[in-house]
């Protein structure tokens, strides 16, 4: 298992917590592209939701890289929220929900976290398949990719090593032709341990076709004040 210590760097790696809802958070330290030259707050927002209470605040950087909430309160919730090692931050209609354990996002999802915990998954799928996983090295769908084929009972990846593509996920696109609509679920660390993050944010296109989840850019979703989910993933689950 690893370390909780960022992969490409030796720096503190802290995570996020309990039932939490999160929009419109971007870049990291890789790329500060809401980063004024003072370093002021940028007209961008960080906005969640906590144990039911929402939070809305202007985000910034200071001098060292770290991402800081404007709002003092909201800022201190942020800062709990990344003393979990394994939370899980759940993807849907645009919001971002995070529990700080699994056992907590039992509570909130017992359909979801039934399968998610309990089912043993198949591996890549070579017929009557429902749909695919395309993963990205790059964002906006670019770079080296490699696709995963599912079936009617999902699929299990437990490392990505084995695919040459241990962190180095940026982007993804996944189609679903089943009525039943899955959860994708990438894991920080090989397993199916360690933080993860569930999408299930699909859309449908046109009458009768399949749906399908398109993320361009990981960055969206920060994994603590110096690091987003760009480049985290270890292994990864399709689940109905």
């Amino acid at each position: 298992m690893k370390n909780l210590l960022p992969k490409k760097s030796n720096l503190f790696l802290a995570t996020l917590i309990t039932g939490l809802t999160l929009v419109s958070c971007q870049s990291d330290n890789e790329i500060d592209l809401n980063k004024s030259e003072n370093n002021s707050p940028v007209s961008q927002v960080y906005e969640f939701e906590y144990n039911g209470k929402k939070y809305s605040s202007e985000f910034y950087y200071t001098s060292d890289s770290i991402f800081t909430l404007k709002d003092p309160e909201a800022d201190k919730v942020f800062e709990k929220i990344m003393a979990s090692p394994d939370y899980v931050l759940y993807v849907d209609d645009n919001k971002f929900t995070y529990y700080n354990n699994a056992e907590n996002f039992e509570l909130n999802n017992k359909n979801i976290y039934a399968r998610v915990n309990n089912v043993e998954l198949p591996g890549r799928c070579t017929q009557n398949c429902r749909g695919t996983v395309l993963l990205a090295k790059d964002t906006n769908l670019r770079g080296t990719q490699i696709d995963f084929p599912y079936s009617q009972n999902g699929i299990g990846i437990p490392n990505l090593r084995a695919y040459n593509f241990n962190d180095k996920l940026s982007s993804f696109m996944a189609t679903n032709s089943d009525p039943r609509i899955p959860s994708v679920i990438f894991y920080r660390d090989n397993d199916y341990k360690g933080a993860s993050i569930v999408f299930k944010n699909w859309t449908t296109v046109g009458i009768g076709s399949p749906t399908n989840i398109t993320e361009m850019n990981l960055r969206r979703y920060r994994i603590n004040r110096r690091y987003t989910w760009n480049d985290q993933a270890s292994s990864f689950k399709v689940i109905y």
